[in-house]
């Protein structure tokens, strides 16, 4: 038993790629070009943009234009924007935010 070449000579599983680059070959096939954020792809820049996301936030709130949260969710990709809105949650913790 086993792969034979006969078995093997059309099968993506003689060349294996990573998922990430079959689902890239597949969007250029079809004439789109993503945008890729590598690893790594936060900056210190946009994670400060969400520190002061979250002062606009809190802003809101003290103003009475929005009730205080009892959870924030962000997707998790590179986590920039889990680590801006932590660095705020953190410093203004001590004022009920």
């Amino acid at each position: 038993m086993g792969l034979t070449k006969d078995s093997t000579e059309n099968n993506s599983l003689q060349r294996p790629l990573p998922l990430a680059a079959r689902m890239i070959q597949r969007f250029i096939t079809n004439g789109k070009f993503p945008y890729i954020i590598w690893p790594g792809g936060s900056a210190p820049m946009g994670t400060i943009g969400y520190v002061n996301a979250g002062l606009e936030l809190k802003a809101q709130i003290d103003e009475g234009l929005l009730p205080e949260p009892d959870k924030i969710y962000v997707p998790m990709g590179t986590m920039g924007t889990a680590v801006g809105l932590l660095i705020l949650l953190k410093k203004v913790a001590a004022i009920n935010f």
